[in-house]
């Protein structure tokens, strides 16, 4: 197995939701979740190391344009930065969590006209004593394209919806978690917050310059990937589908 590697940084807001002190008192100790209304962040998931793993084949399967190309996310942080009140006050401290481990997948079939970026990591506070699930992803839809709006596929492959949640100690005694415990987390538990954040032109050059490639072949490896990746896109902007509905 081969693979594609680059380094991913994203910013915007994050927002709290109501009642959370009394919801997550597992969080009431940590000066940047102590709110009484509900509180924006800015968010960052900065320098997100990323490694997608291509099959050693010539060409994928319609199987793994079905799943996606799967991949893991090694390294980077998770900031969630105070904002400021009318009287230049901040309402939070600065909290840096370090990214132990996550799990990406790249363009996974949600239906004809849809396809995820998905994005699953885990983040904890300096002293491990703090464990938290962040759940995103990219929505790449047709809905509303044109090719009068050709910006849009800028919009859909930069644009991560974000979930946060509060994990309780139990649920993270080995700092890591299984896929059925996950999926458990995101099925059963309402996030502690929720937030957009986006690639900024300049990070995106920063993230092309990271771009290394682990294989024998890198330059075949390189093309099987900008083939599954420009493929992906054509399958939902341009669907036969999109067509009838123009």
């Amino acid at each position: 197995m081969t693979s594609v590697c680059f380094t991913e940084t994203m910013s915007g807001q994050l927002s709290w939701q109501p009642n959370i002190d009394a919801q997550h008192p597992e969080l009431k100790d940590i000066d940047a979740f102590k709110i009484a209304d509900q509180v924006t962040h800015q968010m960052v998931l900065k320098d997100i190391s990323i490694e997608v793993k291509i099959p050693n084949k010539k060409q994928l399967t319609a199987s793994q344009y079905q799943k996606g190309l799967p991949g893991k996310i090694t390294a980077g942080q998770l900031w969630l930065n105070p904002l400021f009140n009318k009287t230049n006050q901040a309402l939070t401290t600065q909290h840096q969590l370090t990214i132990l481990s996550g799990r990406f997948t790249l363009f996974r079939h949600i239906n004809a006209n849809t396809k995820h970026m998905q994005y699953v990591l885990i983040a904890t506070n300096a002293n491990h004593s703090r464990f938290f699930l962040v759940h995103g992803f990219k929505k790449v839809s047709n809905a509303g394209f044109s090719w009068l709006k050709p910006w849009r596929i800028w919009q859909d492959t930069t644009t991560l919806f974000t979930s946060l949640y509060a994990l309780t100690p139990d649920v993270t005694q080995h700092k890591q978690i299984s896929l059925d415990k996950i999926r458990d987390i995101l099925v059963y538990n309402q996030p502690s917050a929720y937030g957009v954040i986006y690639i900024y032109p300049w990070r995106f050059i920063q993230q092309l310059i990271s771009f290394s490639i682990k294989a024998t072949h890198p330059l075949r490896t390189l093309k099987q990937f900008l083939v599954f990746f420009i493929r992906s896109l054509t399958q939902v902007y341009f669907s036969k589908q999109h067509s009838k509905n123009r």
